[in-house]
């Protein structure tokens, strides 16, 4: 009985021995993959080259490009001569089934405005809800929370009289002067936003000034030279629009 135990007993430990050595099925590279990205890895030679193609593979697994994205970032990757890896690596992705939809590609394409919203589904007279066809763009920051409550799905549309394209939308006489005055109002809140910027820049400046002109005790002229970083391109641009003709000397 007991030399007939110790046979089994190694069998069972053979057994073992074989499970642990197999590969897992979930993480095994198929042998042409695995091939092909080998003599990619040669071909790109440089370390950081073999870096950006994998950030490139990143990016494609996690749906945020393309094929043909992936193909024309990768591209410029491959040293000249080795243009059969390329092709070869794009027939790869498609017989894997990596092929691209134009039917996503005319939908981001599109504009709200011009996708046909008659027969979708509406929850109220101005939101309907997007097609079943649309694809949702990937966003992998998300939280749950976030999944919970943000709107991917209803999006409000013009109803009525405002039932077509903004831009061609006709006008008339008034119209188009409510319009000029709205764009000239807009015109005076931007210069008066970056009058204010170069305000709250040179009053401290100014202060500092004062400042040293009295703590000399004396009627000295002093020379002042500022940082070129002191004030920024909307700081001078004001400035100039100030004076005018004098703009240039007032900076200098």
């Amino acid at each position: 009985k007991g030399k007939g135990a110790a046979p089994g007993k190694k069998k069972g430990a053979a057994t073992t021995a074989s499970i642990k050595t197999a590969p897992d099925p979930d993480i095994r590279v198929p042998q042409l993959e695995r091939n092909l990205l080998g003599r990619i890895k040669a071909a790109l030679a440089v370390r950081e080259l073999w870096g950006e193609f994998v950030k490139c593979l990143d990016l494609f697994a996690q749906k945020l490009i393309s094929r043909v994205e992936l193909i024309s970032l990768i591209s410029d990757i491959f040293p000249p001569g080795r243009e059969n890896l390329l092709e070869e690596f794009d027939r790869l992705l498609a017989s894997r089934g990596a092929t691209d939809n134009p039917t996503e590609e005319a939908w981001f394409s599109m504009p709200l405005s011009e996708i046909d919203f008659s027969n979708c589904t509406r929850c109220t007279p101005s939101y309907r809800k997007l097609p079943i066809s649309y694809p949702k763009p990937p966003c992998s920051e998300r939280t749950a929370m976030c999944r919970a409550v943000l709107n991917d799905t209803w999006v409000s549309v013009p109803t009525g009289s405002e039932d077509f394209a903004f831009k061609n939308m006709r006008k008339n006489q008034y119209e188009e002067a409510l319009f000029k005055c709205e764009d000239d109002r807009y015109e005076i809140d931007m210069v008066i936003d970056s009058n204010q910027a170069a305000i709250r820049a040179l009053e401290p400046l100014a202060r500092e000034i004062a400042t040293l002109g009295l703590s000399s005790g004396e009627l000295t002229r002093y020379r002042y030279r500022l940082e070129k970083r002191t004030l920024n391109v909307i700081h001078l641009k004001a400035i100039a629009r100030i004076y005018g003709d004098h703009g240039t000397e007032i900076l200098e």
